[in-house]
């Protein structure tokens, strides 16, 4: 079994919407390393001022501990998953933003309702800083209708893309589905992910969603890179 690099989950305990206790993330990391999970991207939710994750670094370095201790063989590094909050050109400006690993991805947060205005070009400006921007779920949110060509602008505009785990095993429903199934066939996916929050219906098995991958996109060694190299190298790791 190959083992594989999650790149969004929610896994420090009382920071977000994902587990409220330390024990429930080792367990939700326990789990993940029985499904093949070698290394996880830590990325609660930014989305001020409902989480603005003080003193994160420290909770970070808290569950760090209690995963050796536990003896989890699950790495972790230290991310966000960014909404699309009204100040984060600004922050962009600023080089304040939210970064996940090393190799400075952005995690973009698209929303279940309208992208802002000018997003593309906001993206690029992103590429043009030296940032990667990655866009978390694309296939859930409503502002892409089911339309591969505005992901393959944003993508053409320098963004990777990860789809969830529980989209191509039909969990958040059939239109899901079928949409990340037309973005594997497109050739438009970069990585696939749990998107972990503890929830007992979202798959954390990434070998199997990359089986399932690479039904649709038509090459297994492409679909085992979305949970592998391609992670690992957006984490700085390779």
């Amino acid at each position: 079994m190959i083992r594989t690099a999650d790149l969004h989950a929610h896994v420090i305990p009382g920071v977000d919407d994902g587990p409220p206790e330390t024990g429930l993330c080792l367990e939700l990391l326990s789990r993940m390393a029985d499904a093949g999970t070698a290394v996880c991207a830590a990325t609660p939710h930014y989305i001020p001022p409902v989480y603005d994750l003080a003193g994160l670094k420290e909770k970070f370095a808290a569950l760090e501990s209690a995963v050796a201790g536990a003896r989890i063989p699950v790495k972790l590094v230290l991310g966000a998953e960014n909404s699309l909050y009204p100040e984060i050109q600004a922050d962009a400006d600023a080089g304040r933003l939210l970064t996940t690993g090393t190799a400075r991805s952005v995690l973009l947060e698209m929303p279940m309702g309208p992208l802002p205005p000018r997003f593309r070009e906001f993206v690029f400006s992103l590429a043009a800083r030296g940032y990667r921007p990655v866009l978390a779920h694309p296939e859930r949110s409503p502002a892409f209708s089911n339309d591969p060509r505005q992901v393959r602008l944003l993508r053409e505009s320098g963004a990777a893309v990860q789809i969830t785990a529980g989209s191509l095993s039909g969990d958040f429903g059939r239109e899901e589905r079928n949409f990340a199934r037309a973005l594997l066939r497109e050739g438009l996916v970069d990585v696939i992910a749990s998107d972990a929050h503890g929830s007992p219906w979202r798959p954390l098995n990434l070998v199997e969603a990359a089986e399932e991958a690479g039904r649709w996109c038509g090459s297994a060694d492409a679909a085992e890179a979305m949970v592998s190299s391609t992670p690992l190298k957006l984490l700085g790791l390779r």
